[in-house]
């Protein structure tokens, strides 16, 4: 692990579609082009937010620890990498341990799941038989020729540009980059002005090497990978949702404090505070149809 160490401040948001349509039109944008929407600074969605958006810093220690704090309107979680995977539940009050061959072997079977879904019936000719209207069904129709094919069906492979487009963003200069991947749009703001971040936020996705080949199949190659030896500031992901609809997140760097985080970041509570501990059954307690007898 590289010992350059900071703080790193992110603002972010699911982008609704009324925001989506009032940024574009001020930047002179069609809503339909997924590159002319990626290409708007991130900053104007967040703007456009108005108080949406929400915060996370991420802690990356001398040591090669680090920590990410999640503030959501849902869960005020942190996950602490320590040598393996502390997740935090504060509100619960639950604390989830996974090594990274647990964490491998989840991902294996939420893959083999996903890899059944064409073996489900044949949902689109269920739809024909749903009394819907046409424009409703054309747009489900397009949704579902989205979804995850077979196991040995061809991987977009990504197509990354670089244009001209310039900003500074929490004080250091990037470079728009718009990507295209299958049926993902994504404009992603990366420096090379400091190479020592970069190298830590590589470490730190490689960390979850389980995890990122589970993020490549269904979410997009990582930056790291798609833009080597750059720290990615800014972005904007657009992907296809249902009924014809976009999902679209955006994400700034606040602030960027270089210097050893505080211990206090990584502070892992235990049973004495009253927090249960354990592996994936603690997370499913008190969840719907969840047993939690002879735990």
């Amino acid at each position: 692990a590289s010992f350059a160490q900071y703080t790193v401040i992110v603002e972010e948001m699911d982008v609704p579609l009324n925001i989506a349509q009032k940024v574009a039109s001020q930047n002179g944008a069609d809503v339909s082009d997924t590159k002319a929407l990626a290409s708007i600074p991130p900053s104007a969605y967040l703007k456009a937010g108005m108080g949406k958006a929400e915060t996370s810093t991420i802690h990356l220690a001398s040591n090669g620890h680090y920590a990410v704090e999640s503030g959501g309107s849902a869960e005020n979680t942190t996950v602490v990498w320590n040598g393996k995977i502390n997740i935090i539940m504060w509100d619960q009050k639950k604390v989830i341990q996974m090594t990274p061959e647990q964490i491998e072997q989840m991902v294996k079977g939420a893959q083999s799941m996903m890899e059944q879904i064409p073996n489900m019936p044949d949902i689109s000719k269920m739809l024909e038989n749903a009394n819907i209207p046409k424009e409703q069904l054309e747009a489900a129709k397009k949704a579902l020729a989205g979804m995850p094919k077979t196991k040995g069906a061809p991987k977009s492979k990504p197509m990354v540009s670089k244009t001209s487009q310039k900003a500074t963003i929490a004080g250091n200069s990037a470079s728009l980059y718009i990507v295209k991947e299958g049926d993902k749009t994504r404009g992603i703001w990366a420096s090379s002005d400091n190479k020592a971040l970069a190298t830590k936020f590589k470490e730190m996705g490689e960390i979850m090497s389980a995890l990122t080949e589970m993020a490549k199949k269904y979410e997009g190659t990582p930056e790291w990978e798609l833009i080597p030896g750059t720290y990615p500031l800014a972005g904007v992901d657009i992907s296809a949702g249902m009924f014809g609809q976009k999902n679209m997140r955006a994400r700034s760097t606040k602030e960027i404090i270089k210097g050893e985080p505080s211990k206090k970041a990584f502070y892992i509570p235990g049973r004495a505070e009253g927090f249960q501990v354990g592996g994936m059954e603690v997370m499913m307690q008190g969840m719907p149809g969840m047993s939690t007898k002879n735990r």
